[in-house]
């Protein structure tokens, strides 16, 4: 029935595998040249992340103190070199329950929109 779409799917999934091949290659040959310096590389790591973990925890609290008082205002707010952008709560409706309702409400209709479909990817387990 859709063969034409498993066609392409299958060939899809065979150029996704040759990246992987590609990719897994090229890490390969990555590790193999920084090996040497790996040592050093992790100390250097390990005292960056001990070096800039009290910065980011202020980071964080300021960042939180600042969501605070803007949903507060309950406005976007701009300083000089950044903004806190306000979004308000989504409002959120039981669509398969309005659909429902409408059925013996049929003037619902017209506040109905729908937007156009999509398509996502997503692996398949491989046997």
């Amino acid at each position: 029935m859709h063969e034409d779409i498993i066609t392409q799917l299958d060939e899809l999934a065979k150029l996704k595998d040759e990246l992987y091949a590609l990719l897994a290659n090229y890490e390969g040959e990555r590790e193999e040249i920084l090996s040497p310096v790996k040592p050093s590389l992790d100390d250097v790591e390990a005292r960056m992340v001990e070096a800039t973990a009290e910065v980011r925890a202020a980071i964080a609290d300021k960042e939180l103190e600042i969501k605070t008082l803007v949903i507060t205002a309950g406005q976007t707010i701009k300083g000089s070199c950044m903004q806190a952008v306000y979004n308000a709560g989504r409002v959120a409706w039981d669509a398969r329950a309005l659909d429902g309702y409408a059925v013996g409400h049929p003037e619902l209709f017209a506040f109905r929109k729908e937007g156009q479909p999509s398509v996502s990817f997503r692996e398949v387990k491989r046997t």
